[in-house]
């Protein structure tokens, strides 16, 4: 005896989560950001990014009146803001 498993599959909610896969695919593999994509990326705010850049805290390149960010530089900034906690293996 077999037993058949019928699937119901909304192919609208299908291709949209396709499609946040691929673009985040593309993203992971992008070496330059804009605002949007570098805050997205920092998980802050654009206009936390904004001030960061108008402070000249975080490293950006202009070009013209663009600014774009290098993954690089934005792992730099995040790694140089990790906050060293009490002793090695010590739990809170």
């Amino acid at each position: 005896m077999t037993d058949t498993i019928r699937l119901t599959v909304d192919e609208s909610a299908l291709s949209e989560a396709l499609d946040r896969i691929i673009k985040a695919a593309d993203q992971a593999q992008k070496r330059y950001y804009d605002y949007d994509e570098a805050s997205v990326y920092m998980r802050i705010s654009r206009s936390s990014l904004e001030r960061l850049v108008y402070l000249e805290d975080i490293t950006h390149i202009k070009v013209g009146s663009r600014v774009v960010f290098d993954r690089a530089d934005l792992d730099s900034y995040l790694e140089s803001r990790k906050v060293h906690c009490g002793k090695e293996g010590a739990h809170a």
